[in-house]
C-alpha cells in the first residue's frame, strides 16, 4: 500500500540540532512543542507554520542546556534538560495563544514557575504526573545512581514543598524472584534506566537490560502473614519473621514486565495507538507492545501471594506472567517511535524512517541535506554504507494525527 509522504513543509527558526517534539492539542489549533541541544525552545503554530513563542535557557555561561525531553501537563510545560535540571513554565494565557495565533512573530515568552535539580548523567527523560490540585510527582533516576529510581511529589505553587518518598529504588532483586520462580533466564542487574513514561497513574521503566516494568502506587497497605512464618527464600526475605500483619504507608507495586528487549537497551518508549498501549523499541529488530493493567487498589495483601523486598517498598503478585509482546521488523537500532492511529513511525540512528499501517510496514524515507529519498519498496535496504553517509540524522520524530495536520495527511517530523 503506497503513502504519500512527499515534503510538504518546513518550520525553520532553530540554528542547533533539533533533539525532542511534543505535540500540544489547544482547543481546534494544533501546537507543536520543539527544543534543541543549545537550549532554545519553540512553540510553532501548524496551521501558519510559524512559530508564536520562544525561550532559551542558555544563559551564554559555557554550560551545556540541551533539551532532553519536553512534556505539557494540566497547561504546564515541563522542560528537562542537561543541565540537570527540570523547568516548569507557564505561558500568558491559552487563550492569548489562541487569538494570537496568526501573528507573523513570536509574541510571548515562558514564565518559570518552578525547578528541580535531577541527575542528567545519562540520555533518560524523566516522567511528571499531576496528582490533584497543585500537587504533581516527579519520577526520574537518583540523583548519585542512574540504576536507580527516585520518586518526588511537590506543590508546583510552593518552592519549598518538593519530598522525597522513593529513594534510590531498584527492581533488581523482586524481578529477579519472578523469573526464578518461571526459569525463563538469569541477569545480574536490571541496568540503569533508560525511558520512563506514565500512562494510566503506572509509571513504566525501559532498563539498560531491555526490560520495561510498569509499577503503580499503593498506599495504607496491609501485608499479612501467619504467625513467625518466613516468605519464600527467594523474595529475598528468608531470614526476616514477619508478624501477623503489617501496615504500611506506601510502596511501589509491580503490575507489569516485559522481556522483549533482553539483553539489548530499551531506545525508546512512547504511548501506542490507544490509552492503554505503549510502544518500545532497541537496537535489536522488535518492536514492543505492553498494554497497561487495569487500575486496582487494595487495602491488604497476603505474603503467600507476593514477593516483597526487605523494606517492604516494593511488592509484585508471584503469579504474574512476564510479556515478549511485539513485532519484528526489519530495522534495528531505532531510537525514535511515534504512533498516531494505526499509523506508526520508526526512525533510526543512522537516519532511516519506515511507516507502519496495523503493524505492516509500508513505506520508508531518508532526509539528505536538501532532498527527501524514498526507497522503492516497504521494506528496502537498510545495509547501503554509502547512503548511510548522506542521510541526515534524526533528531526527534513526532507523528501528528491526520486531523491535527494542515492538509489532512500524516506528517513525519525530524
Amino acid at each position: 500500500m503506497a503513502m504519500n509522504i512527499a515534503h510538504g513543509s518546513t518550520l525553520r527558526a532553530h540554528k542547533s540540532a533539533i533533539t525532542c517534539f511534543k505535540l500540544i492539542s489547544i482547543s481546534v489549533i494544533p501546537l507543536l512543542l520543539s527544543g534543541d541541544s543549545n537550549g532554545d525552545l519553540y512553540l510553532w503554530n501548524l496551521l501558519t507554520r510559524r512559530p508564536i513563542l520562544h525561550y532559551s535557557l542558555n544563559q551564554g555561561d559555557g554550560g551545556n542546556y540541551g533539551i532532553v525531553s519536553l512534556d505539557h501537563i494540566n497547561g504546564i510545560y515541563v522542560v528537562h534538560s542537561k543541565d540537570h535540571n527540570v523547568r516548569f513554565f507557564r505561558t500568558l494565557g491559552n487563550d492569548t495563544i489562541i487569538e494570537r495565533c496568526d501573528s507573523r512573530e513570536p509574541f510571548q515568552t515562558f514564565v518559570q514557575i518552578y525547578e528541580i535539580p535531577v541527575n542528567s548523567l545519562n540520555f533518560a527523560n524523566v516522567s511528571v504526573t499531576h496528582l490533584k490540585g497543585d500537587l504533581y510527582q516527579l519520577a526520574c533516576t537518583n540523583t548519585m545512581n542512574s540504576e536507580g529510581i527516585d520518586i518526588y511529589n511537590f506543590d508546583i505553587n510552593d518552592p519549598h514543598s518538593l519530598k522525597r518518598i522513593f529513594a534510590d529504588i531498584n527492581f533488581y532483586e523482586t524481578v529477579k524472584a519472578i523469573l526464578d520462580d518461571k526459569e525463563v533466564f538469569r541477569f545480574e542487574k536490571l541496568g540503569i534506566v533508560m525511558r520512563f513514561l506514565e500512562c494510566n497513574a503506572t509509571i513504566f521503566f525501559g532498563f539498560e537490560s531491555g526490560f520495561v516494568i510498569g509499577v503503580r502506587m499503593q498506599k495504607d497497605l496491609t501485608i499479612l502473614s501467619k504467625d513467625g512464618e518466613a516468605s519464600s527464600p527467594k523474595s529475598g526475605l528468608s531470614k526476616l519473621k514477619l508478624d501477623v500483619s503489617k501496615d504500611i504507608k506506601k510502596c511501589l507495586e509491580i503490575v507489569y514486565i516485559s522481556s522483549l528487549h533482553y539483553p539489548n537497551p530499551v531506545l525508546a518508549l512512547s504511548y501506542g495507538h490507544d490509552a492503554h498501549t505503549l510502544i518500545s523499541s532497541s537496537t535489536d529488530d522488535k518492536i514492543g507492545i505492553h498494554h497497561v493493567p487495569k487500575t486496582e487498589e487494595k487495602s491488604q495483601i497476603d505474603v503467600s501471594d507476593y514477593h516483597t523486598n526487605i523494606e517492604r517498598t516494593i511488592i509484585v503478585k508471584r503469579s504474574m506472567e512476564i510479556s515478549r509482546e511485539g513485532i519484528e521488523t526489519s530495522v534495528k537500532e531505532v531510537g525514535y517511535v511515534s504512533s498516531a492511529g494505526d499509523i506508526m513511525a520508526l526512525g533510526t540512528w543512522s537516519g532511516k524512517t519506515v511507516i507502519f499501517k496495523s503493524m505492516r510496514p509500508i513505506q520508508n524515507f531518508s532526509r539528505s541535506k536538501s532532498n527527501v529519498l524514498i526507497d522503492p519498496s516497504a521494506v528496502g535496504s537498510f545495509q547501503n554504507p554509502e547512503k548511510e553517509k548522506k542521510r541526515a540524522k534524526i533528531g526527534a520524530m513526532c507523528l501528528l494525527p491526520k486531523n491535527k495536520t494542515p492538509g489532512g495527511g500524516y506528517k513525519s517530523k525530524g
